[in-house]
């Protein structure tokens, strides 16, 4: 049971959750117990949300197993995890347990093999049939890394009297300082 389990209509969260004794007339010494089982909930929720997940699973199929135990998919449910392996053919996620699930680029066309990496974090959310889509997970943006390409790296260097030459540059701009030697993850 979680935040997920919970209703939009407040009348409706009075049993929602079992550790949380959310009834009229509850008892003054549930108060605190239901205000710590709230932030438990909470926090479950921050760690579904902001990467503190690793996949598991074999092959394409990657399993994420939910801080908040997640146990009914709905439109707009969005979860972040880290990939613990590369695909090697169209990546499918079972998340809490809840059956393996097409996983789609945020346009909703296929990924590609190679296209999820270990190591990289993904945010995606789950279309549910919204307005006619399919059921899905959908990735959300693109996935957080450092640069790979051998040889490129942000530029953060120089100070700001060097940079200023790059003040009147479009809003928007990157730059990127462009190594002779490749260094970083091989």
């Amino acid at each position: 049971m979680g935040v997920h389990d919970w209703d939009l209509v407040p009348a409706r969260n009075a049993t929602a959750d079992p550790t949380i004794r959310a009834t009229d007339g509850a008892s003054q010494r549930d108060v605190f117990s239901s205000l710590r089982a709230m932030m438990a909930a909470t926090r479950a929720l921050a760690d579904d949300q902001g990467g503190a997940l690793v996949s598991e699973g074999t092959d394409n199929v990657y399993v994420i197993s939910t801080a908040s135990g997640l146990s009914e998919l709905r439109p707009g449910l969005m979860i972040s995890f880290w990939a613990d392996r590369d695909n090697t053919d169209e990546p499918f996620l079972n998340v809490s347990g809840t059956g393996p699930r097409r996983w789609r680029g945020a346009d909703g066309l296929s990924l590609p093999a190679g296209s999820v990496q270990r190591g990289l974090l993904y945010t995606v959310t789950w279309t549910g049939g919204l307005d006619g889509l399919p059921l899905e997970w959908r990735s959300v943006g693109a996935a957080s890394a450092a640069p790979r390409s051998a040889g490129v790296s942000f530029d953060h260097s120089g100070s700001p009297a060097e940079r200023a030459q790059y003040d009147a540059a479009p809003k928007g701009t990157t730059f990127l300082s462009v190594a002779d030697t490749p260094q970083g993850p091989s």
